[in-house]
């Protein structure tokens, strides 16, 4: 009593000194403030009202604004002036300039922060600043240096949006954070890429120090906080102290840095500048004073651009009509740069000539900010008495706040749309024209206007500019409302989450040479050069597989043929190509992958073509077809005929398509004749069979060496020319065409008739009468191909020396130049694929093995099993119980067992259910329980089948055995548990530790099955071991393994008893098996080291206990055993048996115990909870004490809900009755206990 009488006492002095404090503010408000005098501004509230209305205050003064253009708010020692109105704020700002200070009020709140920096202080102080900054943010170098800055970072923050596939405000925050640094400590933070975690904390600290800050101008009694070093107060403290650190140990490491550093011209950033300046002043320009100073510009710097460009990217996402038109600007000025290839090299050419030409860009990031300003409110403190232009009075030491928030929201000051995101309100004929910054006053005005505007604007721009050239975002959660923080600056709160989606082929290209730096673990083998000579310049190297972009394939290669025009490009540039080169043009393979915007082709399909585009004007690609993969567009490849295989694909592309474009250069008509030289070829052998299928020619010459005749003759040629028998002018008939593809049109030309074209395929031309006929690749013309390829009437001539299998690339190339092929000469590229398919075939083959086997053995135990269940068991024998099912049904509703039971017994007050070697009889009848339990205890024993399944976890503890080894733990705990002392001492642990528990959930508002799971192991542990586990406290991890371990381990052994083959598995170590031994070895080395004579297990409550019986017998309800039966009874169904506990057994009505008040046991056969008989728990008296001291505890000093309504609550069918899932309320302190934890 004399406790809870303090307790009363304290609470009643807290809460009348809280009450006096509210009066004295609250009287101080509302006297002498000239609330109704006309000749001052209207007031719309209190400070308190600003307190309500925290959490959305922008807008509430936006409101407010709307009724009055400038308003009062009564505080406990000032007025407080809101306005919008721009002649106001041009007065305070700039006309009477002097008249207006920051004011003790507004230093005193943010002095722990800002300090001495320049946001804060006024003055001479301030003026000394303001020069040196001047200086400082005018020279070229800094300005050079901190464009660098932003560049790199830009370039670094679009690679880590490539990677992850979305943006959020914390990477614009570590950008802009990074770069902030670097300008202003001239230090790598590296947040950005994640490596620094000390800036990461910085971050934290310094945003919750902004927060807490700025609720001091709401928060009245911030300064007692303060001197109390309490609740808000505290934390900014705590944050200020890393902040204070972290910066003073840069400063130190500068200041070393600069004193073994002689060239004064290297000093790029701003700390070393102003060191440089602190040496004619030390005193007065400490440690302290620098911190200040850069703080404050590092503050500007980071939340204007960070900040801006989160509300930038949102009302992006919330205009996509403007985010493509901003995009397409970025496009078209930084296109007009050249081809760069490398996102550094395309930053860095964001020069500010380019960014200059960006007026959309310049007015969206200013109409953002005109709408969601860094600074969403500042203010100046009158020194005197003054009168406002738009005529009210101010008195000495009012504050006067302007409202920027508020502002970009008044039609009165930007028309009717004010709300609206329309960024062509800045633009005069697509030329950004600025406003007034006393209109515009995002970046302050008047003497103290925003130094770092344009590092601002440029470092916004480079950022947006290199995101939006390569990505179009959206916002990851559309249903999200976008609200800020209420805070100095104007933060998202709780960030912007952005999907980040690449816009363009080019982004694709910069994400592919992205992907090719980092990774190493999708590359693929491809052949190279990297000089031109020889074939024995080509090496096998690691490429890096490529991206498919817009409109593009990735390609499997399985075959690859090689041409001529290969060689010629190795030994000597035919046309302008960048090394490495990868040869190889022709290819067929199937697709593996495929960019936006392919619509011809699936993943799958089999394709074939040549990958150089003759239509496309860029270089020559350098990566070709003689790799694992390769990228090519859709509409240079076709579908591969169903009866030609890849190798046979593979060589067609461009001896087909060449040889088609010389007849259609020819204008090669059907019935004409045509004379082919080289018809043995890789081109001649496609343009013979062309002109015979395709183009219907009435007659068909070709040339060939000697062993070739009878080849060239089989492909469709009327006549063969022997030429090393038969010279040009032994030709007695002249052709309409001479075809030409082997470039001897100097001594072929005679064959062909007068004015008759002579096309030659070889450049250049050997005869100046000839045409060069080029190449024209199409995917379109190999599908005019398909059918006569299909129908056989076109065929592939392959060189019979190949293929060549991948590895000897160098081989095929000597025999190609050797100039004996007959045919295309390809390499196979499927040695690798065959090797996969192979060993993926003897995997599936292993595993079909195993399978097969496994379910064998399964069928067959489980055949076995179900033999021995229905053998035997008596199963129609009425002097039995009746069967309800088998051991499998316990399986089958495992986790809803005990209703399942429950169910089972509302029919039968005893069932059996059949198992492989014996029944198991269950029984909710208490004249059985009676009978096993205690009449015929003897004859009743925990039996070798369940020890079985506990012994693993339970040994030779009193739950586990029988006979003298249980006899001589009960003797003995039966002695302990009767002794005083014990008692005693078990009473103190448990009040300790309820209040424990009290005070845990006084910090956490919550309680849930882990706090009570904790608080009554610490108790166990401290009456079972004398150990403090301090579980509930959280400083016990090896305690807090241990309970999860404990009650896992739990559970795998109860499953024992549904599962028939726990035995092959513990075997085995598989499975669950595996899972219990390793957390039953982590519970004996835990038990190990805190005891080292023998194990003493915890007490526990069951929802199902059994014994096994010893001999036949004969139960209460007349029904048999047989010995080794299993006799189970279920106290959870018993709980529910209206026969037992009447019709209202499922209802929890505590009033079924008492009788006049006072409580009534029941026979403990009825009521089993903790057993009965030789085995009843010894523990009962102290588990019902321990209940009620926690209980008793926690409903003292609160009331409890669950905290999710909705959600069903169920148990874990284990050895004990858990909750699944924990218990999870919401604790509410009664009435006159908020402090009770104190």
């Amino acid at each position: 009593m004399d406790f809870l009488y303090a307790i009363f006492t304290f609470i009643a002095t807290a809460l009348t000194l809280l009450f006096l404090a509210f009066s004295s503010l609250t009287l101080k408000i509302f006297i002498g403030k000239s609330i109704k005098n006309p000749k001052y501004h209207p007031v719309t509230g209190t400070v308190f009202h600003q307190l309500f209305y925290f959490n959305k205050l922008y807008d509430y003064q936006t409101e407010l604004a709307k009724t009055c253009r400038t308003f009062r708010l009564l505080a406990p020692d000032q007025s407080q002036i809101y306005t919008t109105d721009i002649r106001n704020i041009e007065h305070i700002l700039k006309t009477n300039f002097d008249k207006y200070s920051k004011g003790k009020y507004n230093q005193d709140i943010m002095q722990d922060l800002f300090g001495q920096g320049i946001f804060a202080v006024d003055g001479e102080k301030w003026k000394q600043q303001r020069k040196l900054a001047s200086f400082e943010f005018s020279t070229r170098v800094l300005r050079d240096f901190s464009c660098d800055v932003f560049r790199k970072n830009a370039a670094k923050l679009v690679k880590t949006v490539f990677e992850l596939t979305v943006a959020n405000q914390d990477l614009l925050m570590k950008c802009t954070l990074d770069s902030m640094f670097k300008v202003g400590f001239g230090v790598e933070l590296n947040c950005l890429e994640g490596s620094s975690k000390e800036g990461s904390d910085f971050i934290k600290a310094f945003d919750d120090s902004n927060a807490l800050v700025y609720w001091r101008y709401v928060d009245p009694f911030w300064k007692l906080k303060k001197f109390l070093n309490i609740g808000s107060e505290a934390s900014l403290q705590k944050n200020v102290k890393l902040i204070n650190n972290f910066t003073n140990n840069l400063i130190r490491t500068k200041r070393k840095q600069l004193e073994m550093q002689q060239d004064c011209n290297g000093k790029e950033d701003i700390l070393s500048r102003f060191l440089e300046e602190s040496k004619k002043d030390p005193e007065g320009m400490n440690d302290q004073y620098l911190r200040d100073i850069i703080l404050n510009f590092m503050i500007a710097g980071k939340d204007t651009s960070a900040n801006t460009l989160s509300w930038f990217f949102y009302l992006l996402c919330k205009n996509p009509l403007i985010q493509e038109k901003i995009a397409r600007e970025v496009k078209e000025v930084t296109s007009s740069q050249g081809y760069v290839s490398t996102m550094d090299d395309f930053t860095t050419s964001l020069t500010d000539e380019v960014l200059e030409k960006m007026h959309y860009l310049h007015s969206a990031l200013t109409e953002t900010l005109r709408l969601y300003p860094a600074a969403p409110l500042d203010g100046r403190c009158a020194e005197t008495d003054d009168i406002l232009p738009d005529g009210f009075k101010l008195k000495k030491g009012d504050g006067v706040y302007y409202m920027s928030y508020a502002m970009g929201r008044m039609p009165y000051i930007w028309g009717d749309d004010a709300e609206d995101f329309r960024p062509e309100r800045w633009l005069n004929n697509g030329v950004f024209q600025p406003e007034s910054p006393f209109k515009f006053i995002a970046f302050h005005a008047g003497p103290r206007i925003c130094l770092g505007k344009d590092f601002a604007y440029r470092q916004m721009k480079i950022m947006s500019t290199a995101l939006l050239r390569f990505f179009r975002f959206k916002l990851a959660d559309e249903t999200k409302n976008v609200t800020y923080k209420t805070m100095f600056t104007l933060h998202i709160n709780g960030g912007l989450h952005l999907s980040a989606v690449p816009r363009t082929a080019e982004a694709e290209e910069f994400q592919n040479f992205h992907i090719m730096r980092k990774s190493k673990s999708k590359m693929q083998k491809a052949w190279f050069y990297e000089e031109h000579g020889p074939k024995e310049v080509l090496k096998l190297g690691d490429f890096p597989i490529p991206i498919p972009r817009h409109n593009q394939l990735l390609v499997q290669v399985r075959a690859a043929a090689l041409n001529p025009f290969d060689c010629k490009m190795r030994q000597r540039a035919i046309v302008p190509i960048e090394f490495p080169v990868v040869p190889g043009c022709d290819m067929a393979g199937v697709v593996v992958s495929k960019g936006s915007g392919v619509s011809k082709f699936e993943i799958g399909n089999k394709v074939y073509g040549n990958i150089q585009d003759s239509n496309a004007d860029e270089k020559l690609k350098q990566f070709g077809t003689l790799a694992e993969f390769i990228v090519v567009e859709e509409n240079l490849v076709a579908m591969k005929p169903e009866n030609v295989s890849f190798e046979e694909a593979a060589s067609l592309p461009l001896a087909v398509q060449t040889a088609m474009e010389g007849f259609k250069t020819a204008n090669f008509k059907e019935g004409q004749t045509v004379f082919i030289v080289g018809g043995a070829g890789g081109v001649g052998t496609l343009a013979v069979q062309l002109a015979k299928q395709f183009y219907r020619a009435s007659h068909v010459v070709a040339t060939t060496s000697t062993p070739k005749v009878e080849f060239v003759k089989n492909l469709g040629a009327d006549k063969v020319v022997d030429y090393k028998k038969t010279r040009y002018e032994e030709v007695e008939e002249k052709f309409d065409l001479l075809y030409d593809t082997i470039g001897d049109t100097e001594n072929s030309f005679v064959v062909a008739k007068d004015d008759a074209p002579i096309i030659d395929i070889t450049w250049p031309p050997s005869n100046p009468k000839a045409t060069y006929s080029g190449l024209t690749v199409s995917g379109d013309n190999l599908e005019k191909l398909r059918p006569y390829l299909e129908s056989g009437k076109l065929k592939a001539v392959i060189d019979p020396t190949g293929p060549y299998n991948f590895s000897e690339v160098i081989e095929a190339f000597q025999y190609l130049e050797a100039g004996r092929a007959r045919g295309k000469v390809h390499c196979m590229n499927c040695l690798f694929i065959k090797q996969l398919i192979k060993c993926f075939m003897d995997f599936l083959h292993g595993i079909f093995i195993f399978i097969a086997t496994a379910l064998t053995l399964l069928f067959l135990a489980f055949s076995s099993l179900t033999l021995k269940i229905y053998i035997g068991k008596s199963i129609k024998n009425p002097k039995y119980h009746p069967v309800t099912g088998t051991v499998f049904h316990q399986l089958f509703y495992f986790n809803k067992l005990y209703d399942y039971q429950t169910d089972l017994a509302k029919t039968c007050r005893t069932f059996r259910l059949l198992a492989p070697d014996q029944s198991e009889i269950y029984t909710t009848d208490i004249r059985n329980i009676e009978h096993t339990l205690k009449t015929n205890f003897e004859k009743y024993s925990k039996g070798k089948y369940n020890q079985d399944i506990m012994q693993d976890l339970f040994g030779q503890g009193i739950f586990a055995v029988d006979g003298e080894k249980w006899k001589q733990q009960r003797k003995l705990a039966s002695f302990e548990f009767s002794t005083r002392v014990l008692r005693d001492f078990s009473c103190d642990v448990f009040r300790k530790n309820a209040a424990k528990l009290v005070k845990t959930v006084f910090k956490l508002s919550v309680v849930n099955q882990d706090l009570l799971m904790k608080c009554t192991l610490d108790s166990m542990f401290k009456l079972g071991f004398g150990v403090e586990l301090n579980c509930l406290e959280g400083s016990s991890k090896e305690g807090s393994d241990f309970i999860k371990a404990f009650d896992d381990s739990n559970a795998l052994v109860y499953w024992r008893y549904v599962d028939p083959f726990w035995k092959l598995k513990k075997f085995l170590n598989i499975g669950s098996e595996a899972s219990l031994q390793k957390n039953v070895k982590l519970i004996n080395n835990f038990t190990h080291n805190l005891i080292r004579t023998k194990r003493k297990q915890l007490e526990m409550q069951q929802d199902c206990d059994g014994r096994c019986a010893e001999t036949d017998d004969i139960l209460p309800d007349g029904f048999k055993l047989k010995k080794g039966d299993g006799v189970y009874y279920m106290s959870y169904a018993m709980g529910r048996m209206p026969y037992i506990w009447g019709d209202d057994a499922e209802d929890f009505r505590p009033e079924r115990w008492l009788n006049n008040g006072v409580f009534q046991p029941e026979s403990p056969f009825k009521f089993i909870a903790f057993h009965a008989g030789p085995r009843i728990c010894l523990g009962k008296d102290f588990a019902y004490r321990q209940m009620k001291i926690m209980s008793t505890a926690l409903l003292r000093f609160f009331r409890f809900k669950l905290a999710d309504e909705t959600k069903n609550v169920t148990y874990k069918t284990m050895f004990t009755l858990h909750i699944n899932g924990g218990l999870h309320l919401s604790a509410v302190p009664r009435t006159g206990f908020k402090n009770a934890e104190m």
